[in-house]
């Protein structure tokens, strides 16, 4: 988990660019998603425009953590304990293109007839 702190005010806003860095992530708590609900500030000049256009607030301001790629994972467990992934969805410019279900997964010990999660 990155390093990040609570927002509520501006002045706060302000306080955890000076604890956290530039860049970074402000992000609401709630009705976000795949890139919804975020913006990077780059500049300090930024922070005022970012924390105005985000609602609802509380925020978080999370240090910005540099990847070379998203990936998530639809897991299912049954009864029995057996887990099953389901789907892995195509990350596309931070929004889902798709999410094949089931998916197979690259490796040998995969299911048999389903299809892949994206060509290779």
């Amino acid at each position: 988990m990155a390093p990040h702190r609570a927002v509520e005010t501006l002045t706060e806003l302000e306080a955890a660019i000076d604890a956290l860095g530039l860049p970074a992530v402000l992000k609401t708590t709630r009705l976000g998603y795949d890139g919804k609900g975020q913006r990077v500030i780059h500049e300090r000049s930024e922070a005022a425009e970012a924390f105005a256009a985000l609602e609802p607030k509380p925020l978080v301001l999370e240090a910005f953590v540099p990847f070379e790629k998203e990936i998530s994972v639809v897991v299912a467990r049954n009864l029995g304990a057996r887990l099953k992934a389901l789907m892995r969805p195509r990350m596309c410019t931070a929004i889902t293109s798709s999410s094949p279900a089931p998916c197979r997964p690259t490796s040998r010990r995969g299911w048999k007839n389903t299809p892949p999660c994206w060509p290779r």
